[in-house]
Order: structure tokens, then sequence, then C-alpha cells
């Protein structure tokens, strides 16, 4: 079994007005950089025994555009078959992935708001 999250940057509608406004490839970065410290989160939080699940969530690798978007949507792909059962099952680090994308998401409706009232985002 196979594990994939995906960090959808926008819907449809919104990247239309990203394009039009030359915010493209800002909004890629931000969605990147979004991804990263979710891979770090869930590095932190993880179980650890021999430490081969978390170092293959944070692996470059395990990162990769989403297929179908060209810019602004990002996957973290597992490099483990037990990423699952240790998402959900595991008796005190249960949800390691899932409560860093909750930890993030602030952050990166934050930093969109931010993109799209300057410009610009800053880490």
């Amino acid at each position: 079994m196979r594990v994939k999250i995906s960090s959808m940057g926008v819907d449809e509608t919104a990247f239309k007005f990203i394009k039009r406004a030359g915010l493209e490839d800002d909004f890629d970065k931000l969605a990147e950089h979004s991804m990263k410290r979710i891979q770090m989160g869930a590095f932190q939080k993880g179980p650890v025994l021999t430490g081969f699940l978390t170092s293959n969530l944070l692996a470059d690798e395990n990162r990769r555009r989403t297929a179908g978007f060209k810019k602004g949507s990002w996957d973290l792909i597992d490099g483990t078959d037990y990423t699952l059962v240790q998402e959900y099952e595991h008796r005190t680090k249960s949800a390691f992935i899932r409560r860093s994308v909750w930890d993030e998401e602030p952050k990166f409706v934050k930093a969109i708001e931010k993109l799209a009232r300057d410009g610009k985002w800053t880490l």
C-alpha cells in the first residue's frame, strides 16, 4: 500500500488570477517551501525505531510536483510500505503527517494572503 499526501496549491480560478498577475513562479516556490515544512514536521513528529520511516519522509525524491499541474501543487510520497499504518495506528505517534499538515495550513494561508496583497512573500 502506498501513501500519497497532496498539497494542492489553488483551484483553477485562483490559479488564473495568479497567472495574470505574474505570480505563478512565486506561488510555486511558496507551495514547495510549504511542502518542505510539512516534510520536516513529519520527520520531527514521526515514530523512530530504526529511522527508516522518518528519513524517507525527508528525502527530496519523495517530494515532487503533482501530475497534471504545472506549478503550485506538490506531493509527498511515502518511501515505505508501513507509513500509512504508522500514521493511523501507532499508539503514541499517530497522525504525525496530518499534524504537520494542520500546523502548516495557517502559515500557508497567511503567506498566500501576503503574496496576493503585496506581490511577494517572506519566510
